[in-house]
């Protein structure tokens, strides 16, 4: 036992002999690497800030200017059409009707002028301007509703104002309505679109049940 104590006092005795003799060298490494280690650190510090201020700058520029809308490609009757298919926003059943009855007035309204006018650009322009027009066209074009080409925008074979109307009022005919309320369609005078409606033609007639139905969609 007496043995152990003494070997163990020899090494403890060592162990501090070295340390005080490698003190100073110690020291010396320490005092010439500290400024590269100062360096270092004060080098990540700076990258880790740099990085954060690029990340939320782009938070704030995505904010600022959201990413375009997707878009489909649509080809008929030898015309190419371009739909905005951005998912619409989550609605509860509330707003879903209500944007959907929107949208529903005011295709009938647009339905009602364009059969009387021709859906021509030029006759529509006091209603409703050529941009927010051809909302509605790419909206009624895509089911079949609507034909547009180079020659004109006019009735499918088969569809009129009297059965798009009928459709619509019973919900028999659904329509991918974008998101956002509608494009106003105006009146632009009392009896404006009455007086034209009776002066045309209906390019396709409609051969189903006789109806009165007014812009806004009921009888």
């Amino acid at each position: 036992m007496r043995h152990v104590a003494q070997h163990a006092i020899t090494a403890l005795g060592s162990v501090v002999v070295a340390i005080l003799w490698l003190t100073p060298f110690v020291e010396r490494v320490l005092m010439s690497i500290w400024p590269v280690v100062a360096g270092a650190l004060a080098l990540v510090v700076l990258c880790s800030s740099l990085a954060l201020c690029i990340w939320l700058l782009g938070l704030s520029l995505r904010a600022l200017h959201p990413p375009p809308p997707a878009i489909e490609i649509i080809q008929g009757g030898g015309t190419t059409y371009a739909r905005d298919i951005t998912p619409a926003p989550t609605l509860d059943e509330d707003e879903r009707i209500a944007h959907g009855e929107q949208w529903r007035v005011m295709v009938t309204r647009f339905c009602f002028i364009g059969n009387a006018v021709g859906f021509s650009v030029r006759k529509l322009d006091p209603y409703i301007t050529r941009s927010k027009r051809q909302a509605y066209v790419d909206l009624l074009t895509a089911p079949g509703v609507l034909i547009s080409d180079n020659e004109s925008t006019r009735w499918a074979e088969g569809w009129g104002y009297g059965r798009l109307a009928m459709e619509l009022k019973h919900r028999r005919l659904t329509l991918p309505y974008p998101t956002g309320d509608p494009p106003p369609v105006r009146w632009v005078s009392a009896g404006n679109a009455h007086t034209a409606h009776s002066a045309h033609t209906p390019r396709t007639p409609f051969t189903g049940p006789m109806i009165y139905s007014s812009a806004m969609g009921g009888r």
